[in-house]
């Protein structure tokens, strides 16, 4: 039998990833992302130029490709110019219409519209709306 294929070279291959893995710290999700914050900052990695853009985005790219999406945001830019006012105004109807090339689009219309109006209610304030909610926003914005 070839030492490559030996029982103990087996066992010892084993033995080494054990060893690796108990030696090795577990990363927290949240303190690797901090230190990658704090050593590089923020990367802007999401495609924008603002805020209700990039919450649109976020959206529509739901179960679609974002090629997809692109030609909605184009839609959406000529429409309201993204903002968030005028988005808010849209009817359901025009939304949808809007939004159908990112597929699912009434059941993303309802979505932009809910997140839209919650944003509204914050008045787009998103220092308060940070201070307010920190790390408890994502979970508000799923029961509105």
């Amino acid at each position: 039998m070839s030492p490559i294929l030996s029982k103990d070279s087996n066992t010892h291959s084993t033995n080494r990833r054990s060893n690796i893995e108990n030696n090795t710290k577990k990363l927290d999700v949240e303190k690797l992302y901090q230190t990658m914050l704090a050593a590089m900052g923020p990367q802007g990695w999401w495609p924008g130029e603002s805020k209700p853009e990039i919450i649109l985005g976020a959206i529509l790219v739901q179960n679609t490709n974002w090629l997809n999406v692109t030609k909605s945001l184009e839609n959406l830019k000529t429409a309201t110019n993204f903002i968030p006012e005028a988005i808010c105004q849209l009817q359901r109807e025009e939304l949808e219409t809007l939004i159908r090339p990112s597929g699912f689009y009434k059941n993303k219309a309802r979505a932009i519209e809910t997140v839209f109006h919650w944003f509204d209610q914050q008045a787009w304030d998103y220092e308060k709306i940070k201070q307010k909610y920190g790390r408890h926003l994502r979970s508000q914005l799923l029961i509105s």
